[in-house]
């Protein structure tokens, strides 16, 4: 009886195994200006939530929820902030869902005002460290894959082979990747909560052969305020396998960024911009971002 048991328990782990590895949720988005927006339900409210794998917290808009108060400070790309209330969600994204996640509660009022909709939160890249992310923009849609013990989902490993892999490492909770503007190697982050990129102002001078003309504008964070940044149009930046198109690009001080964030100095934020010229994937446990051609090929950039 013990060894029927024993083998009844391997076949039912062989079974969840087997469907976790091939399985995987469709959530439909819309995009606000150039942010994807999602429904999702924390603590039984539904509400919208930007996709911002810029961040790797789980960020709540104080306007709907309330929880513990701290002596904790938050600080957006401009150093501007406030004090921090933390509280333990439960999350549900599609049919997949986490529970008593760490979330922190700031106020979003300029997001919200910028969207003109409300903003339930931000979804920063923590949540889905068991999974393959996949983001189709053309289709408005992002896919879930559930990854087991090394990294792999049956469904998604039918996806067409690389043509390209770039190496890979973590700014926080951020993919920072390495590309290349004239002579010039630049590591740069990739963040779907960015709606232009962002490149450090040193470089303004440096790479004036790619820029187009100047103007300053908005820029928005955490908090209340916002700040004036410089923005203009920026070509040249190519992968190994070649040039992407001119990208809109804003070019501000990152030096408060790479001092509070743990991880490799950036040389700069890519957002929609770049992202959206791609049908984009990342797998979070193998460190891995995929980013294939929108009707084709695909190019996959891995990390150690």
């Amino acid at each position: 009886m013990a060894s029927f048991k024993l083998y009844i328990t391997l076949l039912l782990v062989v079974f969840f195994n087997n469907t976790l590895q091939g399985s995987y949720t469709t959530v439909p988005f819309h995009l606000e200006g150039k942010l994807i927006i999602i429904q999702a339900t924390v603590d039984g409210q539904v509400g919208n939530f930007i996709l911002d794998t810029g961040i790797s917290d789980l960020l709540l808009n104080s306007r709907y929820f309330e929880g513990d108060q701290t002596e904790q400070r938050f600080l957006g790309l401009n150093g501007q902030g406030g004090t921090l209330e933390l509280s333990r969600p439960t999350v549900q994204i599609g049919n997949q869902s986490w529970g008593r996640l760490n979330a922190k509660i700031v106020p979003m009022v300029a997001i919200e005002r910028s969207k003109g909709i409300r903003i339930h939160g931000l979804l920063g890249t923590d949540i889905f460290r068991k999974f393959t992310l996949l983001i189709d923009y053309r289709k408005r849609k992002l896919q879930l894959y559930p990854l087991d013990r090394k990294g792999e989902n049956s469904t998604f490993a039918q996806e067409s082979l690389p043509k390209e892999i770039l190496a890979f490492k973590y700014k926080g909770g951020t993919p920072l990747i390495g590309l290349h503007l004239g002579d010039i190697e630049l590591k740069l982050t990739l963040d779907t909560g960015a709606e232009v990129n962002l490149f450090d102002n040193k470089y303004l001078d440096q790479l004036r052969a790619f820029i187009g003309q100047r103007r300053q504008h908005r820029l928005y964070s955490f908090g209340n305020e916002a700040r004036e940044a410089t923005f203009t149009s920026l070509s040249g930046v190519r992968t190994t396998k070649g040039e992407v198109a001119e990208m809109n690009t804003a070019f501000a001080s990152l030096d408060h960024y790479n001092r509070h964030v743990i991880g490799p100095k950036t040389d700069g934020i890519l957002g929609y911009e770049f992202l959206q010229q791609f049908r984009v994937a990342i797998n979070f446990k193998k460190r891995e971002v995929y980013l294939w051609e929108k009707e084709s090929e695909l190019i996959v950039s891995a990390g150690k």
